[in-house]
């Protein structure tokens, strides 16, 4: 009988101490909490209505202008929207009215990030706190690389056949140069012998009228 209302006593025990310590443990919990939560407080948190996040998760860091100022800490779709928050980890810090913010490659891995812009005269005027753009995907980006390069074969091609429509002139006009240049030469040469000639001819023509003329004076001494 004493050995049971021992036990008994023992189990009453264990049991009090069993609830003291659990009403400690729940204190120091909801203490921790509160301190946490006093604590966020201090850090200001935003949330925003995305079409589409493009692959950022909770945990995924937030940017401005490519300095870390925070990260995400909830994400839930909600009818055809993504209702995204982050929260800033610099105390005080807020942002201003106006900023624009979208989604973002962050490293090599592929990673996403939230990036956000200072606000501009035209986003200042918005009705919306933070202005919502949208997520500048990998193809829309391969897809201007591609045309960039379209426009710059274009571009290569028509400068490759000015070049050479521009060559074949020169070559043309070289070739009419020479070929008008050795006309020259021709009719210089041409020019040269007629006057040659014609020089002969002259002195042929000058000795027969001298012939002429002595002809004629010796007719006249004979009458």
């Amino acid at each position: 009988m004493i050995n049971k209302k021992i036990k008994i006593n023992k189990t009453i025990k264990w049991l009090l101490e069993l609830g003291i310590w659990f009403l400690i443990f729940l204190f120091a919990a909801n203490f921790i909490l509160w301190i946490r939560e006093n604590n966020n407080k201090q850090y200001n948190s935003y949330q925003v209505f995305m079409p589409d996040i493009d692959g950022v998760i909770v945990g995924s860091p937030v940017n401005m202008m490519g300095v870390p100022i925070g990260y995400v800490n909830k994400v839930k779709i909600i009818d055809n929207e993504v209702f995204v928050q982050f929260r800033l980890n610099k105390k005080d810090l807020k942002l201003p009215k106006g900023c624009v913010i979208t989604v973002e490659f962050n490293g090599l891995g592929g990673s996403k990030s939230l990036e956000i812009y200072p606000p501009t005269e035209e986003s200042k005027t918005r009705d919306e706190y933070l202005i919502v753009e949208s997520p500048k995907r990998l193809g829309k980006v391969i897809g201007l690389v591609d045309e960039m390069f379209d426009k710059i074969s274009s571009i290569t091609y028509r400068i490759s056949y000015f070049v050479r429509e521009t060559s074949n002139a020169y070559d043309n006009i070289e070739k009419e140069a020479k070929e008008i240049n050795e006309f020259e030469q021709k009719t210089k040469k041409e020019d040269k012998d007629f006057l040659k000639k014609l020089n002969e001819t002259n002195k042929e023509l000058d000795e027969k009228i001298n012939k002429l003329e002595n002809f004629n004076n010796k007719i006249k001494r004979r009458n």
